[in-house]
């Protein structure tokens, strides 16, 4: 089985191909530079040109294309729209067309297509996203549902832990400046689900298996958290002092992109189709965080 990730460079992606390449023939693609991650396979393409993502699909043939590459930074795609627009929805059409029908596409959405309007929400709730990037990963699903073979479409909560040789997420800054005794400002009225990256690896590996068809699937964690709370966790877990979080509103602090309160997700589906149990934070911070100086 050949396994095809693009943007297997970014967090998600170098994360997901070092976790595969373990059982499969992983591919990856990268725009400009990629993480040392072994056992993969790298091939430079660009997203938002035909002939460059044509000529990858035919030359790997892939078994599966695992679709991470996104414009995913929030503020940027505010101000920024018509390029994400290229790059999530136009370069998830090129990719879908390219694909052989044979092809099994597992494409990575996010929370941010929901409207934030209320907690724990279910793949059955309208869409309605308040910010740019939220709109272009939206078209970009909108563009998987042409796809002649089979597909499902994985809304991605907050993803922390991973591999630190590769990039860092939002709970590394957290620990770096939590371990240097320096305060951080989190914010107490923003929820989500946060869901550890070796999850993602395990929902995928079980999509592959069980091979549901035309699906949409929500992937959280199972516990509803603010940013703040995530941080005591992790102070808690790993020996710091939780007195350093300065809890902070979202109005205090505004940001070009307008900022969800509550993208809680509702996992039961996935859960039960796939059989698989995501690790709840204080498990997941552990896991993460064991082997930390």
């Amino acid at each position: 089985m050949t396994i095809l990730i693009t943007g297997a460079s970014g967090f998600l992606g170098a994360n997901l191909a070092h976790d595969l390449a373990q059982t499969y023939s992983v591919i990856g693609t990268y725009r400009n530079e990629y993480p040392p991650v072994p056992g993969v396979d790298w091939v430079s393409m660009d997203l938002t040109c035909r002939d460059s993502v044509r000529q990858v699909v035919e030359n790997c043939c892939p078994t599966v294309a695992v679709h991470c590459a996104a414009q995913a930074n929030t503020e940027r795609a505010q101000t920024h729209f018509d390029e994400a627009v290229q790059i999530n929805r136009d370069g998830t059409c090129l990719l879908v067309e390219s694909l052989p029908r044979d092809c099994y596409l597992i494409h990575i959405s996010t929370e941010h297509v929901y409207n934030a309007s209320k907690s724990w929400f279910l793949e059955t709730d309208p869409p309605g996203p308040v910010n740019q990037y939220g709109r272009t990963k939206l078209l970009a699903e909108q563009e998987v549902l042409h796809f002649e073979g089979d597909w499902i479409i994985l809304r991605m909560a907050l993803l922390y832990g991973g591999r630190k040789e590769y990039r860092l997420c939002f709970s590394d800054r957290i620990y770096s400046q939590m371990k240097q005794g320096k305060p951080v400002s989190l914010f107490m009225d923003e929820f989500r689900t946060p869901l550890n990256m070796s999850d993602v690896a395990i929902a995928v590996q079980a999509a592959m298996e069980r091979h549901p068809a035309r699906e949409i699937f929500n992937l959280g964690g199972p516990d509803r958290l603010s940013r703040a709370e995530f941080g005591a966790i992790l102070a808690e877990e790993t020996g710091l002092d939780p007195g350093l979080i300065q809890r902070i509103s979202v109005d205090s602090s505004p940001t070009i992109a307008p900022r969800p309160r509550d993208l809680s997700l509702n996992s039961d589906k996935i859960r039960s189709c796939l059989g698989i149990h995501p690790l709840s934070v204080r498990e997941g911070i552990r896991r993460a965080y064991s082997t930390c100086p």
